[in-house]
């Protein structure tokens, strides 16, 4: 994606956007309340310019795997350092595929930004969520990361202090703990 795009929901209930292979969003990317996205098996989407997707309580956005199988896609990979980086209301499923020594739902790489609230990470076949040392995740809050192969969440010790208490880091994952890294 190369220019400014917005995805908008098709009809109730339909699949309206589909990703094959290794996408690259170089531009901004904006995803309607609603909007289900999924993914075709071992794709991903790497965020170079900026993903906003807002969703609300009762029209969430959906980027899932086309087959309910953990590992299916690869998930989202935050390359931008952009504000506009947002999940909110979002639910991430059934990715962390392709291996790596991190595979998760949504990995934001170091020295990246991401804000995360309302959103549910699950089904990964590793982490729900990864984060790189030097990253910023400004407003974290009121996430469920959970049922999924390995930790919910793995982040380098210097952000701990970025992370709410009204989240849910454990319910059903691997490995029952925050994991933690770094000095």
């Amino acid at each position: 994606i190369t220019t400014p795009t917005t995805w908008s929901p098709g009809v109730p209930g339909c699949v309206h956007y589909r990703v094959s292979g290794q996408s690259q969003v170089w531009s901004a990317l904006t995803v309607s309340p609603g909007t289900t996205v999924s993914f075709t098996a071992g794709a991903g989407l790497t965020i170079q310019g900026s993903l906003s997707a807002i969703g609300t309580a009762t029209a969430k956005i959906r980027f899932l795997g086309e087959q309910p199988v953990r590992g299916y896609w690869q998930g989202l990979t935050f390359s931008s350092s952009a504000a506009a980086n947002e999940l909110t209301h979002v639910e991430v499923a059934y990715g962390g595929g392709g291996g790596g020594s991190n595979p998760a739902n949504v990995t934001v790489n170091p020295f990246e930004r991401l804000r995360l609230t309302n959103t549910t990470l699950r089904e990964s076949a590793g982490l729900g969520l990864f984060i790189g040392g030097e990253a910023n995740l400004p407003g974290f809050a009121s996430n469920t990361l959970r049922n999924n192969a390995a930790a919910g969440i793995r982040l380098p010790l210097d952000l701990l202090g970025a992370l709410d208490l009204a989240s849910d880091y454990l319910t059903g994952n691997g490995q029952a703990f925050l994991d933690v890294y770094g000095d």
